[in-house]
């Protein structure tokens, strides 16, 4: 035992030193490709949006800069460029604007486009710009602001400045540790130590990024307790199978996933989510007067818009409100406060993680593929988002979950009471959420009749559950439409007192009957779908876009995850016809089949809905309108991946005779990049744009 354990910790040692030198070595190689180049104007560079222009001296450093408009240009004559440096002394907006940020365009040889742009946070200090490639960058173009009258100094303009300070040796430290774990977990066996040898470089390459180059703030004390919490994630996956694994794995999947959710919310600004202002203005009224809010109530209503999100289910804010109101009485830090109303995002997305590992298991039962789907869930960039701002989605987004859960419970169980009472409970939630979420509630009602009609209950039991259901679930959630015809005065869902509010009160160009969608201009779907871009715009979206839709993720994010959803859709045709196969000769499992089913469904009629609304009503190509399908979807991705990697397995066993464990080394792959893809965006994309 003693033997080995020192052979372990000897590899370990050996595969940080590697690492370690390897790192040294590429940090020179970058140094010499990309030379630390400087533009130091003499004096002050005063540039302004009206007819902009560079004072000073310009170096003779190889590079020649141009200005006009509200761009500045720098042109390459030589070295490559990975990142720009600007160190602003004062920067002024023009009043009534809220513009803060720098776009900066790099050509590398296809011109100026929207996917070679990086979005920095404007401040007074140093604002750095990293870029995806530091290959055959020509030109870059720097956007300072987008209104006239703007003014903003620069002392100086650093091209290739070095960043990678000491968070390197952190996570160099952090890789080393989960190699020393991962061995140490593991029974052994030549195909589970290449693959522990092949998981820590990606890990490293994804999460050591030398895009974050400061100590400052909370950074460094996050780096470590995320970086090692992503590890012993990790290192769960390698671990052999059984029950102590699904221990560790869950336990590890939660905590990572709350700490990720946490320090977003807590290094993001107020106000940085969409409309999170005007649902804090909700929760903050229940918090000072203890009740809930009519949706004409004037200190709520929103000078703009002219109406206030009282109009909808608001359950989260209601639970946010009351936490606030208690919080009050603690704290009257408001950045405080808001992290209090925002924990109802947080802990609602670490269920929906939760709920979705718990799904898996049933599903899948003991295939390797089950801890793809709560690791697709948990560190999908998007949902990631959704979870740490003030708004309904997230809890949608879970009760959804929760309704797949219990839709799989109780075909597994014969639709025990704790599983009509967890539907109940569910479909409540839902109810009480959000209006794109209401297609699970409204694809329960065949579920249950059609899988308890295949079980074992006679008709007596199925009355009683299905009176068990309807009741409670109009216990959980029919009060709030009680209420809306009460005082809306028969508007059961108050969308019409919220069109005829903002019809009087809304600002110029924001009244409902200003507001036209493309059906209304005239045009197609297909118009609406391709020419203005819906389709590109939403599943873009869908899978990482920050703050205002204005901070985009690093480009190789979104070919993973296009790459990842079709491969897994691909495999999950293979499966669909495999079912109808065995459907043929009889040998299918109409309940799993029936699942599916639900599943595709679910699916459509989210999509669907967000087609309509931005068609007929408001064109808004936002991927959050189509985030309640991602868990239905990620369901089907990850069959996907079961029914390839059992077919490839078979297909070996034939030609070899002896099975290969594909299943486990693609869903290892696909979980591994996940997280390094979150926790990359994280470090490298968001607390880059809020800490500098």
């Amino acid at each position: 035992m003693l033997k080995t354990l020192l052979r372990r910790v000897l590899i370990a040692a050996c595969l940080f030193a590697a690492v370690f030198f390897g790192t040294m070595a590429a940090k020179r190689y970058m140094a010499a490709r990309c030379p630390v180049r400087e533009i130091r104007p003499a004096g002050y560079s005063s540039l302004e949006t009206e007819g902009m222009k560079l004072y000073g001296k310009k170096k003779k450093n190889g590079f020649r800069t141009t200005a006009f408009d509200s761009c500045l240009y720098l042109e390459n004559d030589g070295a490559d460029i990975r990142a720009v440096e600007f160190d602003v002394t004062f920067w002024r907006r023009r009043k009534g604007t809220t513009e803060n940020t720098i776009e900066v365009y790099y050509d590398r040889g296809y011109g100026f486009r929207e996917e070679d742009c990086v979005k920095v946070r404007l401040r007074k200090g140093v604002c750095r710009a990293f870029f995806d490639t530091a290959s055959h960058v020509k030109r870059i173009r720097v956007d300072f602001f987008n209104n006239e009258g703007a003014r903003i100094r620069l002392d100086s303009i650093r091209l290739n400045p070095d960043t990678y300070g000491g968070t390197g040796t952190a996570w160099l430290f952090g890789a080393a540790a989960l190699l020393l774990l991962t061995l140490m977990t593991c029974a052994g066996g030549t195909d589970r130590f290449v693959m522990a040898l092949l998981s820590f470089p990606v890990l490293m390459a994804a999460c050591a990024t030398p895009f974050v180059q400061t100590l400052r703030d909370n950074r460094m004390p996050a780096f470590f307790i995320l970086g090692m919490l992503a590890a012993f994630l990790t290192g769960s996956l390698l671990m052999e199978e059984g029950a102590v694994k699904e221990r560790v794995f869950t336990a590890a999947l939660i905590a990572l996933t709350f700490s990720v959710y946490y320090y977003f919310a807590l290094i993001t600004p107020y106000a940085e989510g969409p409309d999170e202002a005007m649902h804090h203005d909700v929760v903050f009224y229940i918090c000072e007067h203890g009740v809930i809010p009519r949706g004409d109530d004037p200190e709520i209503r929103n000078k703009i818009w002219g109406f206030s999100y009282a109009f909808s289910p608001i359950l989260p804010f209601i639970i946010g409100g009351y936490i606030e109101r208690i919080a009050v009485h603690f704290t009257h830090s408001w950045h405080q406060l808001v992290m209090t109303a925002r924990m109802v995002s947080i802990v609602s997305g670490t269920l929906t993680v939760l709920f979705s590992w718990k799904l898996s298991k049933l599903l899948f039962k003991k295939s390797p593929v089950r801890y793809l789907l709560p690791v697709l869930i948990g560190f999908m960039p998007e949902l990631v988002f959704i979870n740490t701002y003030v708004n309904s989605d997230a809890m949608a987004i879970m009760a959804s979950t929760m309704i797949l859960f219990f839709w799989a419970s109780g075909i597994e169980h014969d639709w025990r009471v704790r599983d009509a009472v967890g539907l109940s409970a569910a479909m409540g939630i839902c109810g009480l959420t959000y209006y794109n979420c209401y297609g699970f509630v409204l694809l329960s009602i065949p579920m249950f009749f059609y899988s308890v009609a295949k079980g074992r209950k006679n008709r007596t039991e199925i009355i009683r559950m299905t009176a068990l259901i309807v009741i409670l679930t109009f216990l959980f959630c029919g009060w709030w439409f009680i209420r809306n015809l009460v005082i809306y005065h028969g508007d059961l869902l108050g969308q019409k007192s919220l069109n005829a509010l903002a019809e009087i009160y809304a600002a110029d160009g924001y009244k409902p009957s200003q507001i036209k969608g493309p059906m209304e201009e005239g045009h197609s779907l297909r118009y609406m779908f391709f020419e203005l871009e819906w389709l590109s715009k939403t599943l873009t979206s869908m899978i990482a876009m920050f703050s205002h839709y204005v901070l985009r993720a690093r480009s190789y994010v979104y070919t993973l995850y296009k790459v990842l959803a079709g491969a897994g859709l691909a495999g999950f045709l293979f499966a669909a016809g495999r079912m109808l196969y065995r459907r043929k000769r009889g040998e299918d499992d109409p309940m799993r089949t029936a699942f599916f089913l639900h599943a595709v469904l679910s699916v459509g009629i989210v999509f669907v809905l967000a087609v309509y609304y931005s068609y007929c009503v408001d064109f808004q190509p936002q991927g959050r309108y189509i985030l309640p399908c991602v868990v239905p979807l990620a369901a089907l991705v990850t069959e996907g991946f079961e029914a390839a990697g059992e077919g490839a397995e078979r297909l070996a066993e034939r030609v070899r005779h002896a099975a290969a464990p594909v299943r486990y080394r693609v869903s290892f792959a696909a979980a591994l990049l996940s997280i390094c893809c979150m926790m990359n965006i994280l470090f490298d994309t968001i607390a880059s744009f809020y800490l500098g």
